[in-house]
């Protein structure tokens, strides 16, 4: 009974492991990584096994969890640069009706509100 254990220990610090590698490489191309086929060629694993440890460990599809990266950058664009809505979407890998959709999802605000909000709090 030991060995088992010491086994599935052994495969989920393998895969924490390779879970870390992942999102590593993800945050690094997040910008080119547009469907299963770019992102098993970036990560150099099956996108089917990607995503099962995702799933596993995050709770979200690789496709999902790199959407929420973009958006996060998005959102921290607005409020640390002068950058239009045009080139955050362009560095994000994203169209700006979809950034502006998106930040108003998570936020509340559009995108110039976001920024108009975090420049306010930032000079308080």
């Amino acid at each position: 009974m030991k060995k088992a254990i010491e086994i599935k220990e052994t495969t989920e610090f393998e895969e924490k492991r390779e879970i870390e590698k992942i999102l590593a490489i993800i945050h690094s191309n997040y910008r080119d990584i547009h469907n299963h086929n770019e992102l098993e060629k970036t990560v150099h694993i099956s996108a089917a096994e990607c995503s099962r440890l995702l799933r596993k460990y995050l709770n979200v599809t690789p496709m999902e969890y790199i959407r929420q990266h973009r958006i996060t950058m998005a959102c921290r664009l607005l409020e640390e640069t002068n950058l239009s809505l045009s080139e955050i979407a362009k560095v994000c890998g994203m169209n700006p009706s979809y950034v502006s959709l998106r930040v108003r999802e998570r936020t509340g605000l559009s995108p110039m509100s976001y920024r108009r909000y975090h420049l306010r709090k930032r000079q308080q």
